[in-house]
């Protein structure tokens, strides 16, 4: 509903752009938690010596 809401045309423009300004966060908050899975990943792995 928020790419409708963003990039709709006959979209409030206020609603539009809270629209795409919580797609913006939600793609931030997706590469965190790519990163962290990576980074808690790499430390369970250096510390069970899984990595050989």
């Amino acid at each position: 509903m928020l790419f409708v809401w963003g990039f709709g045309s006959a979209t409030n423009p206020s609603k539009a752009n809270w629209a795409k300004a919580m797609l913006i966060w939600v793609l931030i908050w997706i590469v965190l938690g790519i990163l962290f899975f990576g980074i808690f990943a790499a430390v369970l792995g250096s510390l069970f010596n899984l990595s050989r």
